[in-house]
C-alpha cells in the first residue's frame, strides 16, 4: 500500500471514492416552482426541503416514500403553506 500511494496508484472501490459519492449524493438540490430559492437535501436518515419566499422560511421533512413521491409532497406542502403568509 505505501509503494503504491508514493507510486500516485489507488485501488479499486477506496474509501475516496466512496466519499466522493456520498459527497456528490449529499449535495442539496435546487427545485424550481415553490418559491424564490429552494433546496431538497437529504442524507440516511431524513430529507428535507427548504423553502424562501418574501418574507418566510419554511422546512418540510420528507417521509418514507421513494424520492420523487417526497419531493412531489414536500412542494406541494409547502404550497399551502406558504399562502397562508
Amino acid at each position: 500500500m505505501k509503494r503504491e500511494r508514493e507510486a500516485g496508484q489507488t485501488r479499486e472501490g477506496s474509501r475516496r471514492k466512496k466519499k466522493d459519492r456520498e459527497a456528490e449524493e449529499a449535495r442539496p438540490q435546487r427545485i424550481a416552482g415553490v418559491g424564490v430559492v429552494v433546496y431538497w437535501s437529504r442524507n440516511q436518515n431524513m430529507a428535507t426541503l427548504s423553502v424562501l419566499d418574501k418574507d418566510a422560511v419554511v422546512r418540510v421533512v420528507g417521509g418514507p416514500e421513494d424520492e420523487a413521491e417526497r419531493i412531489k409532497r414536500a412542494t406541494e406542502l409547502a404550497r399551502r403553506v406558504l399562502k397562508r403568509f
